[in-house]
């Protein structure tokens, strides 16, 4: 068996010179599909596939050109002729020739044979086709006869050859027939291709099909792991829950409370494919992962995925060599010298109603700006109040008492449990304390 190969070339748009190839030889450049010879005036030449077949019509026969040529036609004869085995022999991957004859033909492949010739052996290049009639016929290509280049094409058809398909029309006619009648559905019903030797039917989407596409598991498909919806919405309900609001939800109200703001510490690392425990700068103060939000490479990590043990983080698996790892701690600081408010109304005049209670371990000290106030006789009343306390005993001093009528009531405090409690007992009923309090921790 004889071992045929062809001159090639990969690079786009090169074109060998007439010093490579020798006459009857073949050269290839399969990245632009195209088979070059030499003719016999030394000249190299190339078979013009479908897509430069596309190029030269649709580029050649403009709008101009059809005037040239024709004078009316009705709308009826121009979808005569441009019917659905027109639009076919026009979209087919086997590519059009057209014969001296004005005749149109197909190749569907081409093969080579081994032939001898005057003791000389040759490849002998063939191509299997089309004709007008549809009969699939074998024919030999002969290399010494040059390819049609653009201008032989163009001398071919000339009003003769347009004058044999259509009859009579003017350009106006033309151009609405083509406007009105060939558009968008008009040519995706008649849009077929050859795939396997099999006609199948192509056309385009609308948007109604697209969107039937992208459906859940599509998207789902596409979706990189712990970032679709169900894993952000566990991440965020594990981590942001009851407890963690509680912890950074300032206290109000009649009952007073402690003040505190979230500080977050970002901890970076780097991974290297076999470390799982990472070491923060500082543990979390609830002692919890929950407090620690995990990221690799900006994707946020399910807090089940790792654990907390004192001031480390350990990761159910090593993530891999050169990953970025960034680790937020959010820790709940006490806020020196934060200011809260407490408001409260007393309806009756018993002694020593609780207006603010606060942990004792929390804090020593607390000042106090009190407003009192009993509004339907315009009654107003203000003071300082100081106090401190070593976790049994409280001190405490009023002072700066302002008075518009009369007193309004007096302060006491003292501790119960773990609780600082600052008392009131007012003078007179629906009595309202206004106290605004800075507080030093303990």
């Amino acid at each position: 068996m004889v071992d045929i190969k062809l001159k090639k070339s990969s690079v786009v748009g090169r074109v060998p010179g007439s010093s490579d190839l020798a006459y009857g030889e073949l050269a290839i450049n399969y990245a632009d599909g195209r088979l070059f010879y030499k003719d016999a005036s030394n000249g190299i030449k190339a078979f013009i596939d479908s897509a430069s077949t596309s190029t030269l019509v649709t580029t050649t026969i403009d709008s101009d050109y059809i005037n040239a040529r024709v004078a009316s036609l009705d709308s009826s004869q121009v979808t005569s002729i441009v019917d659905s085995d027109y639009v076919l022999n026009r979209t087919a991957s086997s590519f059009p020739i057209l014969n001296q004859d004005s005749s149109l033909s197909h190749y569907q492949k081409f093969t080579f044979t081994v032939v001898s010739q005057n003791g000389a052996v040759r490849l002998q290049p063939q191509a299997t086709y089309l004709d007008s009639g549809g009969t699939s016929l074998l024919a030999n290509i002969d290399l010494t006869t040059p390819a049609l280049d653009s201008s032989s094409a163009i001398s071919l058809i000339d009003s003769a050859y347009i004058n044999a398909r259509v009859s009579a029309t003017d350009s106006a006619a033309v151009i609405s027939i083509i406007t009105g009648t060939v558009d968008n559905a008009y040519v995706q019903s008649r849009q077929k291709i050859f795939i396997d030797s099999a006609l199948s039917e192509y056309r385009f989407m609308d948007s109604g099909e697209i969107i039937s596409l992208v459906d859940s598991a599509y998207i789902t498909a596409r979706t990189p792991p712990s970032t679709d919806s169900a894993a952000t919405i566990a991440l965020i309900t594990s981590t942001v829950d009851s407890a963690y609001v509680t912890l950074r939800a300032p206290a109000g109200g009649g009952g007073g409370g402690s003040s505190a703001v979230n500080q977050i510490k970002v901890n970076s690392y780097t991974g290297d494919s076999s470390t799982v425990s990472f070491t923060l700068s500082e543990a979390p103060a609830s002692g919890s992962e929950n407090s620690v939000i995990v990221t690799i490479n900006g994707v946020a990590q399910h807090v089940n995925s790792y654990s907390l043990s004192g001031s480390n983080i350990i990761l159910d698996s090593a993530p891999e060599t050169g990953d970025e790892i960034e680790m937020r701690v959010h820790s709940d600081v006490i806020a020196q010298n934060l200011i809260s408010a407490v408001d409260s109304d007393f309806t009756t005049t018993t002694a020593n109603q609780i207006v603010d209670t606060f942990t004792k371990t929390l804090y020593r000290t607390t000042k106090y700006i009190a407003q009192i106030e009993h509004d339907s006789n315009n009654k107003y009343h203000s003071e300082e109040i100081l106090l401190t306390h070593n976790g049994t005993t409280v001190a405490m001093t009023t002072y700066a008492q302002l008075l518009l009528d009369s007193n309004l009531g007096s302060f006491d405090a003292d501790i119960s449990g773990s609780l600082v409690r600052l008392k009131f007992t007012p003078t007179y009923t629906n009595t309202s304390v206004k106290l605004r309090a800075i507080r030093t921790s303990a």
